[in-house]
């Protein structure tokens, strides 16, 4: 009997936790799927993986809050909108969201913020929020680095009892910092390094990803 207003004012209420909502989601359709007759064949995959990727979230309009000008690397070009980290559960057969968070791009020209003109960064929609708010949070999570979001993902992954064997990435996220919080947290990291003159020690030798 309610209308989809009810939808808008949830959507908008900067004071709902949208992360720890969709991880109850998330463990409550992972426990789902573990009594399914059918997830017998999963557990004998062996596969448990938390995997990353980020892909751009285009927009149209200037005056949407944190909006900026975003490398699209499929079309080869920058574009207005956002970049979406996800990190998602994979056990062989099911793919399951559990945490994002959304980035922006400072941009190399200073005189435009963000990639924007002036006028388009002032005329920018700006929303009080109480900072302790999950909504205050999500705004300042924009000017994060995607890599230090990843850390932050896993760790809370963890801590929520999320049980994966391996974390996944392509080449862009492979860092050490990500390396070594897999390696914290017990789980092996699958990733390819970019192909840069950086030296390596492995068995005691100094080594580079050619060699």
């Amino acid at each position: 009997g309610y209308g989809k207003d009810v939808y808008y004012r949830l959507k908008g209420n900067f004071k709902i936790n949208w992360r720890s909502f969709l991880f109850g989601v998330a463990t409550r359709s992972l426990e789902a799927i573990r009594q399914s007759s059918s997830d017998s064949r999963n557990e004998q995959s062996g596969i448990k993986a938390l995997i990353f990727d980020d892909t751009t979230i285009e927009k149209t309009g200037y005056k949407i809050e944190g909006v900026s000008r975003v490398w699209n690397h499929v079309v080869g070009r920058s574009v207005l909108g956002y970049q979406l980290l996800v990190m998602g559960y994979f056990d062989g057969t099911f793919f399951i969201p559990l945490d994002f968070s959304f980035h922006r791009e400072k941009g190399k020209n200073k005189k435009n913020r963000f990639g924007l003109k002036p006028k388009h960064y002032r005329g920018q929609r700006k929303k009080l929020r109480a900072k302790s708010s999950s909504g205050a949070q999500r705004k300042k999570e924009l000017d994060e680095k995607k890599t230090s979001m990843a850390v932050k993902m896993i760790k809370r992954a963890v801590a929520k009892g999320i049980d994966a064997d391996y974390i996944l990435t392509d080449s862009w996220f492979t860092c050490w910092e990500l390396v070594k919080t897999a390696l914290d947290n017990k789980l092996i990291y699958v990733g390819m390094f970019s192909k840069v003159k950086t030296k390596l020690h492995f068995q005691g030798k100094p080594m580079t990803y050619k060699v």
